[in-house]
């Protein structure tokens, strides 16, 4: 397996910026995952304070303990409370996600001639 799609998988399927700690770029991959980080500590800030309020809601017997109830009144609240910067996290989110995957599938392209001509010369003064 090539160390390009060494580092995707590893970006995609362990956290944004492991592959590009997999290929030494450690600036890249400290980036890649404060953005993720931020991105995710807003979407379960705003999700947390929601499902706060609903469940104060079914305490004091506003809301019935059904899930159904539950579920009507966690969509009632996310339709009144749109928030700007929980829209803005989940784009930053998905758009970061997605250039970590191209750039680590790049650079890891870009480093694999350099590993070629190592091993070559490696082998050539055996």
């Amino acid at each position: 397996m090539s160390r390009a799609l060494k580092a995707l998988l590893f970006s995609a399927f362990v956290i944004p910026g492991a592959g590009h700690f997999y290929l030494k770029r450690f600036k890249s991959g400290v980036a890649f995952l404060v953005l993720t980080g931020l991105s995710l500590a807003i979407i379960i800030s705003h999700s947390s304070r929601l499902a706060s309020r609903v469940l104060e809601q079914v305490n004091t017997g506003e809301i019935r303990l059904d899930a159904a109830a539950i579920s009507q009144a966690l969509n009632a609240q996310l339709a009144l409370e749109s928030s700007v910067w929980v829209t803005m996290a989940w784009g930053l989110l998905i758009a970061s996600f997605l250039v970590c995957l191209a750039d680590a599938y790049r650079v890891g392209r870009n480093q694999q001639p350099e590993i070629d001509t190592q091993k070559a010369i490696k082998a050539d003064n055996y």
